[in-house]
């Protein structure tokens, strides 16, 4: 397939927000021709999209060296930067972007931006403060540490994800991901401290708050775990697809069915995912609803070994052939970029 028939396959996916499956095709286009600032800009849009803003500002530095007086890429780039806690940064770039005389929309949203720079410095008072070149090391090591957690290299993962916050101490995706490195490990007392410490950082995220009710209800405590499962179901707003599926994933691991079964209701027709298919499967057959499970594995026995392994399981449990088999809600096993 030549270079614009790539772009605009790309661009197809991108408008589906089929992001993941984008940067595929976008990174093939940008190897056939390393100028094409359009296949850039919307490769690092991609990104933003998937709130990967280290990697989106790494491709949109790309670009601009390419063409320095292009005001959208300054406005993305200012963005990225903006979403990456670097205010000093991104404040020059719009500035920049005023100065290119954008077009209006762009312009709109520059001044915008530009207006409320004593907002986001009030936000951003306790952020950290690095070079551009070790906040793209930490961004590197921070995938990396995710390639070693979904393949159960726990003590790898943590090593870097330690190294990660000796940079950047506040960053809590990496501290809250040594809890997860814990809980997997089996030792949900010295993750819940993990969790506890990201929250104080991040009181409003969702999935932390759903960590800590995970690291509850292993240690026994109910009551908590229950309260923290409302909390972090409270907090949900347009969520990513990847922290859908953590979610939902943990409220199944807790026996918290009607939360996993709103957020399917919520959000499934905003995402078409086989994985979300799949996981509203297994909340049925917890719940012990094996005929719509098995409908749930019908549709996406094409997609998953699992599905089709639970498929006959629930066959078997209608006819009355077993008793009973535990349906785990299996997480994706490769790290994809709409999963990290």
């Amino acid at each position: 397939m030549n270079k614009e028939n790539l772009y605009h396959k790309g661009a197809e996916l991108y408008e589906r927000e089929k992001f993941a499956d984008a940067i595929i095709v976008l990174l093939e286009a940008y190897a056939k021709d390393q100028e094409d600032v359009d296949t850039i800009i919307l490769l690092a849009g991609c990104y933003i999209n998937i709130a990967h803003f280290t990697e989106a500002a790494k491709w949109l530095f790309v670009a601009n060296e390419i063409d320095a007086n292009n005001p959208l890429i300054k406005y993305n780039l200012g963005y990225a930067l903006l979403c990456m806690g670097r205010l000093s940064d991104a404040m020059k770039c719009m500035n920049e972007c005023l100065g290119l005389n954008p077009p209006f929309e762009i312009k709109k949203m520059t001044k915008r931006m530009l207006k409320s720079e004593e907002y986001f410095t009030k936000k951003l008072e306790n952020n950290y403060n690095i070079s551009l070149e070790e906040e793209f090391e930490c961004e590197e090591k921070f995938c990396k540490a995710q390639e070693y957690l979904y393949t159960k290299r726990f003590e790898e993962a943590i090593a870097l994800y330690k190294f990660i916050l000796e940079k950047k101490p506040n960053f809590h995706r990496a501290i809250q991901n040594i809890g997860v490195c814990y809980i997997e490990q089996g030792k949900p007392k010295e993750a819940l401290n993990y969790f506890e410490n990201a929250l104080s950082i991040s009181p409003t995220d969702d999935l932390c708050l759903g960590n800590i009710a995970h690291a509850n209800y292993l240690l026994g405590n109910l009551e908590k775990s229950r309260e923290y499962s409302e909390k972090a179901m409270n907090a949900v707003k347009d969520p990513l697809l990847r922290d859908l599926i953590r979610l939902i994933t943990l409220f199944i691991k807790i026996e918290q069915f009607e939360f996993a079964r709103k957020l399917l209701t919520s959000y499934s027709d905003a995402h078409d995912n086989a994985q979300l298919t799949f996981l509203s499967g297994v909340v049925y057959a917890k719940q012990k609803d094996y005929l719509a499970a098995k409908g749930e594995f019908q549709i996406i026995r094409k997609h998953s070994k699992t599905a089709r392994e639970y498929l006959e399981e629930t066959k078997q449990l209608i006819e009355g052939r077993i008793k009973k088999f535990d349906f785990e809600p299996k997480m994706p096993v490769d790290a994809s970029e709409d999963m990290i």
